[in-house]
């Protein structure tokens, strides 16, 4: 028996040939992947996990955000209101002034006054014990 090698024959054993090695790289392709996919299956309930503790802690800076805009527009209101305050001290205590310089020179003559008269008292009782 003789076997002839035809051109066409030739062909077709080189398409077997490709046929069966795309057989094999496809066979240890999806091995490779089925490991993978079975590696992420176990990371999937970790990814839940994460994914939902990072919604609360989303929810939780939403929350802090919100309480930290009240804080901002409450430290805005109290500082107008701490202006107005020392707006108003500064009027009192100019008013005050103005009250105690008079106050402070009729004080000052009162006291020239009293040494006055206190001087006068002791020079005459000196006098008359000499």
């Amino acid at each position: 028996m003789q076997i002839t090698l035809s051109f066409q024959n030739f062909l077709l054993l080189i398409i077997a040939l490709a046929v069966v090695i795309a057989t094999f790289y496809l066979v240890a392709t999806l091995k490779k992947v089925k490991d993978f996919i079975s590696k992420t299956e176990t990371l999937i309930p970790d990814a839940k996990e994460v994914l939902r503790s990072s919604n609360d802690v989303l929810k939780k800076a939403e929350s802090l955000l919100a309480e930290g805009e009240e804080v901002v527009s409450e430290l805005r209101v109290s500082s107008s209101r701490i202006r107005g305050i020392v707006d108003e001290t500064s009027t009192i205590v100019e008013d005050v002034l103005l009250v105690l310089k008079p106050v402070s020179i009729v004080a000052n003559a009162f006291k020239k006054g009293v040494e006055i008269v206190t001087n006068f008292f002791i020079k005459n009782k000196e006098e008359k014990e000499d």
